[in-house]
This record gives C-alpha cells, sequence and structure tokens, in this order.
C-alpha cells in the first residue's frame, strides 16, 4: 500500500500535464517541531514545468538540513492546491495552447534567429581556435611569475600571490575549453550550439508566456508577427485590447546570437 507522501509524489508528477509552466511565489510562517507549533518565516518562488519542480529559498535564516527538507515537502504538497492553499502568494500558469500559438506565430523569428546562431557559432570556433596558442604563452609566462612569488617568505599568504593562483586558474579553463572545442571539431561544436539555441528558442516562448498571463492577456485571442529590420514584432490582440512583444537580439564577434522579447 502506497503512503500519503508516495501518492503526492505520483499526484504532483501527473498534474501538470495540463500546463506546460506554472510559477508561483510562497511564504511559509508556520511549522510545527515536536507537537510545538512555532512561528517561521520561509519564503521563495517555486516552478513546476513539465513534471519537474525547481524550488528557490529566497532567505538563509532555515539554518539546517532539516529545516530546508522541510521547505520542500511544504511546498511541494501543497503545490496541488496552489490557487487556494495560503503559503502561495501569487501564481502564473501557462497553458500549452498559449506556447503553441506563440509558436506558430514566430517562426520567422526563430528561422532568423537560427542563422544568426549559426554564423555566430562559425565566428566563436575560429576566434577560440587563434587563441589556443596565445592561452599556452600567457600561462607559462603567468607560472613563471607565481613560482618567483611563493620563493618569498610567507609568500603563499598574500593576497598578491592567490591573485595571481586564481587569474591562472581562469586561464586554464579557457584553455582546456578552447582545446576541448578543437578536438571535437566544428560540427560537434554546431551541433551544440544549434541545440542551445532550440533550448533558448522553447524557453523564450515559455517565458513571454507567463509575462502575458502576468498582465491578464487570456482567453481568445489572435496573433500576428512582423519584422522591423533584425528585430520581430508580435501582437496580440485579445478581450482587453492589443498587446506587443518585441525583440531584441544582440550577438557580437565573440558572443553567442541571443535576444530577450520586451513586452508593453
Amino acid at each position: 500500500m502506497k503512503t500519503q507522501t508516495q501518492q503526492n509524489e505520483n499526484l504532483f508528477y501527473s498534474y501538470p500535464e495540463k500546463f506546460i509552466k506554472v510559477s508561483a511565489w510562497y511564504r511559509i510562517t508556520e511549522r510545527e517541531v515536536n507537537g510545538i507549533v512555532k512561528k517561521v518565516y520561509y519564503s521563495g518562488s517555486v516552478t513546476v514545468e513539465n513534471g519537474k519542480m525547481k524550488l528557490s529559498i529566497d532567505n538563509r535564516n532555515y539554518h539546517s538540513w532539516s529545516a530546508k527538507i522541510f521547505i520542500e515537502q511544504t511546498v511541494r504538497e501543497q503545490f496541488f492546491n496552489y490557487r487556494t492553499s495560503p503559503i502561495f502568494l501569487s501564481f502564473t500558469e501557462v497553458k500549452n495552447d498559449l506556447i503553441a500559438e506563440l509558436r506558430n506565430a514566430t517562426q520567422d523569428l526563430k528561422a532568423n534567429y537560427f542563422e544568426k546562431c549559426e554564423q555566430s557559432s562559425e565566428r566563436i570556433f575560429t576566434y577560440t581556435m587563434g587563441q589556443i596558442e596565445q592561452l599556452r604563452v600567457e600561462m607559462d609566462e603567468l607560472q613563471s611569475v607565481i613560482r618567483s612569488k611563493a620563493k618569498i617568505v610567507d609568500g603563499y599568504g598574500t593576497r598578491e600571490y592567490w591573485n595571481l593562483r586564481t587569474k591562472f586558474s581562469a586561464l586554464m579553463k579557457q584553455y582546456d575549453n578552447a582545446v576541448e572545442m578543437r578536438e571535437g571539431g566544428y560540427d560537434k561544436f554546431l551541433k551544440e550550439e544549434m541545440e542551445r539555441a532550440e533550448r533558448h528558442y522553447e524557453s523564450s516562448l515559455v517565458k513571454l508566456a507567463a509575462r502575458l498571463v502576468a498582465k491578464g492577456v487570456e482567453g481568445d485571442m489572435t496573433i500576428s508577427s512582423g519584422r522591423v529590420g533584425h528585430n520581430f514584432e508580435v501582437y496580440i490582440k485579445h478581450n482587453k485590447g492589443i498587446t506587443r512583444a518585441w525583440t531584441i537580439i544582440a550577438e557580437g564577434p565573440i558572443v553567442r546570437a541571443h535576444y530577450r522579447y520586451l513586452v508593453k
């Protein structure tokens, strides 16, 4: 026979099938310990997306691992009734049909964004390959300086020494990443970058939908889109009027192409 906790676990992972994402703010003000109710103050946010929960705890005064477990269990158990549960101060639901409509209306944006990602991937790969030898030289030079500083009496404990060690670690990480990229080859790097772009596109749709819902955009709506230069605009006509969302696409010589939506 399943325990209540096991039943809750199963419900928790099946419930989100009706929507793609729910975000909520919670506040817990009471906790029972050994039969005694104590006043506490735990707050933060919880997101359930595709059956997985992400929980944040804003304040750090829970002190112990047991308090953290208590917060997670409380939020998880009461999430089934987040619309009426007193611990949830606000929540935002994003339904699958809204995501689908936004996805259909932004196919031109997706195509343009993927094209820019492919171009930026080529730039980043070429730049990184050209930096490998320079990074190697900088690491050797810095290592010599670190050795000379370490010979000073008590030099290991100086701020200058540890600052140099930190800088060396950062260079080594850059170098290792660049070598790994070279060994994998451009095709592998491009594949990973395009997969990253796909995740960014989908997560941006969810964020846009959440912002629209938070602004009261719901019910029957008509979505249209257009292009202004390199950026895209989306117009959502709904029962309260028209809401405009537009993108700002940014990129650089060694910066991945990326964008975000602004809503008005």
